[in-house]
């Protein structure tokens, strides 16, 4: 009985793995093949403009991924791939048997553009890095950085993150209102209104309670149907305003 049980097993056995290669050949030996890769960003990303650039800079490399052999394609090597790109902030990959694979992306969020002396944009993440370059018709509305110092600095960049970051939330008085932010080794940090073209000198530091100040002030002048052409907020304790048509 124990002889026959163990043909048994072995004839099970046989006919599992002859089972096994008729699908595999029924499939034209391309079942365990890659068929897909599906890119999606990650729930609750913000970063919808980059993503997009990522995912279609992406293509090449993927579609080089198509039809091989699901484990000749290593997970390490494909987040070894995305992790030089400098606009990928985080990414997690998982294979979906038997030949899918999925990568979630997590763009870095841009919060302000640079442009150089060359009139190229750069855009710059929340740590004051810089995302590769991107075309004058895809800026995104954003304060722009302009001058070689924010070119060369990536702490004075993040210095200037800072200073975006501590704008007061009020909508008649946000990061809205920039055009461009400069920076003068003397003058420190310099704002340029967009509508009024008003020019407002901050200083190095203490950004977060002379932007309460100048909010005060912009109301006022704002109120009284004023407007400032040089407003210099760079004192502890004043805010000075040259009126426009003022000598």
């Amino acid at each position: 009985m124990q002889g026959s049980n163990k043909i048994k097993v072995f004839v099970s056995l046989v006919l599992v793995v002859v089972f096994a290669t008729l699908v595999v050949v029924g499939y034209g030996g391309n079942y365990f093949v890659v068929k897909e890769i599906d890119i999606q960003k990650m729930e609750g990303s913000k970063g919808s403009y980059l993503f997009a650039k990522i995912k279609k800079d992406l293509q090449p490399y993927v579609a080089s991924l198509i039809g091989k052999p699901v484990w000749s394609v290593g997970l390490n090597d494909l987040m070894e791939h995305l992790s030089k790109d400098s606009r990928v902030a985080e990414v997690s990959i998982r294979r979906g048997f038997p030949n899918r694979i999925q990568l979630k992306i997590e763009p870095h969020r841009p919060v302000a553009m640079l442009l150089d002396r060359k009139n190229i944009l750069y855009p710059i993440a929340f740590d004051g890095s810089l995302l590769p370059k991107t075309k004058a018709s895809e800026s995104l509305d954003l304060p722009i950085f302009r001058g070689k110092s924010f070119e060369k600095n990536e702490k004075l960049r993040e210095q200037g993150i800072t200073l975006l970051s501590d704008f007061p939330k009020e909508k008649n008085f946000s990061t809205k209102l920039i055009s461009e932010i400069g920076f003068d080794k003397r003058k420190g940090f310099i704002l340029f209104l967009a509508k009024t073209g008003s020019v407002i000198y901050l200083g190095h530091n203490d950004f977060a309670d002379k932007l309460s100040k100048l909010e005060r002030v912009l109301n006022y002048l704002n109120k009284e149907g004023m407007q400032g052409r040089v407003i210099d907020a760079r004192f502890s304790k004043k805010v000075v305003v040259k009126l426009r048509n003022a000598p």
